[in-house]
């Protein structure tokens, strides 16, 4: 568990910065998440991915950002999301294949199918939810029974880096 020792609001992002001086391992399977909207990142701060449903970790090599990634999807796993994983650089992550199968992609071309389906999955999503007699403005997919779906996009630079410009 990182201690958030700074919080700070920069041109419409909020970067925290987290100390590893005494860090402790946070226990997602203690924590009953199936009707939370929020994963704790330590003892004070909880990233609420139903208000804030995008992130970004970012850090300096073996400082952890992998760990943390397995994390959080123990903890995605533990409130039954659905999760799709993308690994360019067919490092740690891609070894998650032996779990998710298909849902785990390396190759430039299932990268692109995988973000192509899950965007087509998103949007009949929305077109099932005008078609329900309590559609309004501002719900989201919990308030309409479904449950979140998540792509963790592991290494997104190297991969654009790497990638024919085709293929995205």
């Amino acid at each position: 568990m990182l201690e958030c020792v700074s919080k700070e609001e920069q041109r419409g992002y909020i970067i925290y910065k987290l100390d590893r001086t005494n860090t402790k391992r946070l226990d997602a399977s203690s924590i009953n998440m199936l009707s939370m909207d929020y994963i704790a990142i330590n003892n004070k701060l909880k990233w609420n991915f139903r208000k804030c449903p995008h992130a970004l970790i970012s850090g300096v090599t073996g400082k952890g950002k992998t760990y943390f990634l397995a994390y959080l999807i123990k903890s995605f796993l533990l409130i039954n999301a659905t999760i799709k994983i993308v690994d360019p650089k067919m490092s740690d992550l891609s070894y998650l294949e032996k779990i998710f199968g298909n849902n785990v992609v390396s190759a430039p071309n299932k990268i692109a199918q995988i973000l192509r389906k899950t965007v087509e999955e998103m949007n009949n999503r929305y077109m099932e939810f005008k078609e329900l007699k309590n559609y309004g403005f501002g719900k989201d997919y919990k308030d309409y029974g479904y449950l979140p779906i998540v792509i963790i996009f592991d290494e997104v630079a190297a991969f654009m880096a790497s990638t024919d410009k085709k293929n995205i």
